[in-house]
């Protein structure tokens, strides 16, 4: 759990950076973090969850998955222009590798192996 943490930390610096940027044009005294902002903290915490769980157990390999695999099973889920973050997600948790058939397979880290 602690390396899952570590693993937002990036991406709970972006999003304070993007909240004291939004709070100081608003209000100049600093006011407390919108609800908005823990709500997509909290969504992405849940998808770093679902990507790891996903390609731990619910892939057709346990502890890999193709990235067709990967895109069929998170498409729905994830809204325009949040491919770069899905991206650095999915590499924190797995190592991209290609078969020698040219297929791009996910493999997850050992860190993230129970």
């Amino acid at each position: 759990m602690c390396t899952r943490n570590r693993l937002l930390e990036p991406v709970a610096a972006q999003e304070t950076e993007r909240t004291q940027e939004g709070v100081q044009e608003h209000n100049p005294e600093n006011s407390i973090p919108s609800t908005s902002s823990v709500a997509a903290q909290e969504e992405h915490i849940e998808l770093l969850t679902d990507i790891r769980n996903y390609v731990a157990f619910g892939a057709s390999v346990n502890g890999r998955a193709s990235t067709r695999e990967i895109l069929s099973q998170f498409t729905e889920r994830l809204p325009s222009g949040s491919s770069p973050l899905f991206k650095f997600m999915l590499s924190e948790v797995c190592e991209f590798y290609r078969m020698p058939s040219g297929e791009g397979v996910w493999r997850l880290r050992n860190e993230f192996r129970w």
